[in-house]
């Protein structure tokens, strides 16, 4: 049976979400005479309940996700295997633009109830419990609200997964080893998904599409912020199919105790206008999001890593004290290698006697007093690791779940090392307050929080009614309360992950972006797209710029991309250079974007993809009308670039183009394309576009 939407349903709609549904089942854009860059309206949804218990969820541009059923992985505790479970939804109750379903699953003794709920744009959201009606406890690895066949065979998987699939766009015949064997640094649960190949998979969000400069189905998970979610694909089947799962890493659910599920959003529309909707989403139910200004400012770590001196942070000092202060002011960052070891976040060497020096010296320069510590590490040599082991995340055999060496040779050793505190046991816990409340009380205000993403799915819990997402966002907590209000915390976490909204102010998008065109080509259209939680979740923190010439492989052109970019988005605008090295064009570039006015939050933005998945354009607007406008072309080559202006959600009109930061190509719109001539090799161009009468 339909339900959600009818003629009935749809009379009830104003004439306006009418219209809007119309023009957006025709793919035309909306926009109003304020409008910065339009933006499409989400295409409706229909769910329809089959004889059979499947579930079809179809669009009105008739695209359908088919044979939807839910899905349980379960075992008794200390069962050596799971059960994976499909079952049928049964209709409890239907009224409206809400549907109650029951899933049954018989050899489990467990139920899932489960609301699918339309609101007036047409788009779903899926919520449930699952409950253990069996006389003996359960384990639960995770729930799947939908698991179906794909709609097409060219319908490919949008990950938002870090870390583990390079280019994250998955594709139904593609070869894939287990998520487990692709982890990075750390052991998961070997559940039923992550145990087998021919598998993709992402986190919180992903989408089913093409790419994301078009239209496909979008899916996300945004609260209450008891779980993770995870989409993912089966490729390699002669049906391909996809999930939509809610993990729930082996918790313990006694006889007749039930589980609230996350919520997910089920939608259809424009992929980055449905990416910013989830943003939103997640910021209302997890919020209040701690909104600052954007910092500008510099971190020690490309500078020499680990071999950080004094002399360095001075040098910085008196390099950037001639720097504007921008309205969320600016920083000198102390990042990793001033410490004894991991766990000992006291000064070694030449720090000994100068660490605690500086708050005091960064401050009255003028900068906020900066400091990167990972609070959950913990080296081999530590007494911890001697003393209390069971304050360490361990396995059931006792061995350490997560062995990191990017701490080799502290306390002299050559190979050392490092393992992670248990997030959820209280002596763990107070250990990491002590940790931090002692830096705060030494002076510093910025805290750059590293490593503490490392909490193990597969450990023995201390609490094994948790999920992983809450030992996390507990954890996070933690940080916040012992630091205090006041302080600026960067979660060093490379992604989107909601379990920070509300506990920290910035957040790395990614990994090390790397001073080399490489790491460049890989990352940066990833950044450019999670950088639309920029203003809304946090400010966030791209990584380093670069505009130097020592110790990096970029030229200026390769520079400039990554610095003019992150400058555009107005993300937090940190660099590892000496701004006294800089040349006067480079430091006229960095000077466009870290001034009194700037970095900050854009208002709208739109990045359009090339095939090959990487930016050709970026299209950013602070106030209507007006509009800003990064061209890149990656050839070896210089040449013409065409763009159309509906491809950046630039309004139809007449234009003229002005340099925002440097150079001196010709530009112009002529009949809706914006066209740069001779634009040099591996390089960006950034326009002012103005309407012209």
């Amino acid at each position: 049976m339909p339900f959600l939407h009818s003629p009935g349903c749809l009379k009830q709609l104003s004439w306006h979400l009418q219209l809007a549904l119309a023009l957006c089942c025709t793919g035309i854009l909306l926009s109003s005479p304020t409008a910065l860059l339009e933006t499409a309206a989400p295409v409706p949804l229909v769910a329809t309940l089959g004889q059979g218990g499947a579930l079809d969820i179809t669009a009105a541009d008739g695209q359908t996700l088919r044979n939807c059923r839910p899905l349980l992985a379960s075992r008794t505790p200390g069962s050596p295997a799971w059960r994976e479970e499909k079952s049928i939804y049964q209709i409890v109750s239907s009224s409206g633009a809400r549907l109650v379903l029951s899933a049954p699953f018989p050899e489990t003794k467990a139920t899932a109830t489960v609301t699918f709920e339309r609101d007036a744009t047409g788009r779903l959201s899926c919520s449930g419990t699952v409950e253990n009606s069996s006389p003996t406890p359960l384990e639960i690895a995770r729930f799947h609200y939908l698991d179906g066949d794909l709609p097409d065979a060219a319908t490919r998987l949008l990950s938002m997964r870090h870390y583990e699939l390079p280019g994250r766009i998955i594709r139904p015949d593609d070869a894939l080893k287990a998520p487990l064997k692709s982890n990075w640094g750390w052991q998961r649960l070997d559940d039923p998904v992550h145990a087998r190949e021919n598998i993709g998979i992402s986190g919180d969000s992903a989408a089913l599409g093409r790419d994301w400069n078009g239209r496909g189905f979008f899916f996300g998970f945004t609260g209450p912020g008891s779980a993770f979610g995870e989409i993912g694909i089966r490729t390699r089947q002669e049906n391909p199919s996809f999930f939509v799962a809610v993990l729930l890493d082996g918790i313990h659910l006694a006889p007749g105790q039930s589980r609230i599920l996350e919520h997910a959003l089920v939608s259809r529309g424009d992929l980055q206008d449905e990416l910013s909707h989830w943003l939103r989403r997640c910021a209302e139910s997890s919020g209040p999001a701690r909104l600052r200004p954007p910092l500008a400012g510099y971190c020690s770590w490309y500078q020499g890593g680990q071999n950080v001196k004094p002399a360095t942070i001075r040098r910085a000092i008196r390099s950037f004290r001639p720097m504007d202060t921008p309205p969320g002011g600016r920083t000198i960052q102390i990042d990793d290698g001033y410490q004894v070891m991991p766990g000992e976040w006291s000064g070694r060497g030449e720090w000994k006697d100068e660490l605690d020096k500086f708050p005091a010296e960064i401050r009255s320069n003028g900068f906020i007093p900066g400091i990167w510590v990972a609070p959950t590490a913990i080296y081999e040599t530590h007494p911890i690791v001697r003393d209390h082991p069971d304050w360490l995340q361990r396995d059931a055999d006792g061995k350490p779940c997560i062995v990191f060496h990017n701490w080799k040779t502290f306390d002299g050793l050559t190979k050392g090392k490092t393992y992670f505190l248990e997030p959820d046991h209280p002596q763990a816990r107070e250990f990491i307050r002590k940790t931090l409340r002692d830096l705060r009380a030494k002076g510093w205000d910025y805290f750059k929080i590293d490593f503490a993403y490392t909490v193990s799915s597969k450990r023995v819990k201390y609490d094994p009614t948790k999920t992983t997402f809450e030992s996390l966002r507990g954890q996070w907590s933690l940080f916040r309360e012992a630091l205090g209000e006041d302080a600026l915390i960067n979660s060093c976490n490379g992604g989107i992950w909601r379990y920070t909204i509300g506990s920290m102010d910035i957040s790395r998008l990614g990994g090390d972006i790397g001073g080399n065109v490489r790491h460049l080509r890989r990352q940066l259209a990833e950044m450019m797209l999670r950088a639309r939680a920029n203003g809304v979740w946090f400010q966030a923190d791209p990584d380093v710029f670069y505009m130097r010439d020592e110790n990096s492989e970029l030229n200026f052109e390769q520079s400039h991309i990554l610095t003019g970019t992150q400058g555009l988005l107005g993300t937090a605008f940190l660099t590892s250079d000496f701004a006294d090295r800089w040349t006067s064009e480079a430091s006229a570039v960095v000077k466009t974007y870290w001034n009194r006015s700037s970095p900050a939050f854009p208002a709208a933005q739109r990045l359009h993809l090339r095939e090959d998945g990487l930016p050709a354009a970026l299209a950013v607007a602070s106030r209507p009308g007006e509009f800003t406008v990064a061209i890149y072309n990656w050839d070896d080559q210089p040449a013409d670039i065409s763009l159309a202006l509906q491809d950046l959600r630039i309004p139809a009109g007449n234009y003229s183009t002005a340099p925002a930061d440097f150079g001196k190509e010709s530009s112009q719109v002529v009949n809706g394309s914006l066209t740069i001539r001779l634009q040099p090799s591996c390089s960006l161009r950034i326009l002012h576009l103005r309407p012209t009468p």
